[in-house]
């Protein structure tokens, strides 16, 4: 039976989304009892744990608002103009973070903008360097 509590319910589908990882062969932690979990090595470039982690995608839950960081409205707008400058400065297609300060991603975990290109690393540069700010928190 679900449980009407958000978090003890993420909590139980993470659970659940860890036992379909583990039969796939990926190695998972527990979920600790906000529901986070940490794999072995870097699973967003493990061919096991994309397949897996397809496979296991209709069990995962959204998760719930009261679990996230809140972000300052001070660093939200860092991350903003972040955003902006990598724009102005040729990585047309570096996203706004959401309300969270976080930057969305692919549903595979991976950045909507190609981090190693040299536009973005020239971006970057400058970026950091024009009143010193960084993007803020990502997902990782």
């Amino acid at each position: 039976m679900a449980s009407a509590d958000p978090i003890t319910a993420y909590v139980e589908g993470q659970r659940a989304w860890v036992k379909c990882l583990r039969a796939e062969g990926v190695q998972v932690s527990d979920p600790d009892p906000k529901g986070n979990v940490s794999f072995t090595g870097n699973p967003k470039k493990d061919p096991k744990f994309l397949a897996a982690s397809q496979k296991c995608q209709p069990l995962q839950q959204p998760r719930p608002a009261e679990l996230n960081d809140k972000v300052s409205p001070e660093d939200l707008e860092i991350a903003r103009r972040y955003a902006e400058c990598m724009r102005a400065n040729g990585v047309p297609e570096f996203p706004d973070p959401g309300p969270d300060g976080i930057q969305p991603e692919r549903p595979d975990g991976t950045p909507l903008w190609d981090q190693n290109s040299a536009a973005a690393v020239r971006a970057g540069k400058i970026c950091d360097a024009a009143g010193g700010f960084t993007p803020g928190p990502v997902n990782g």
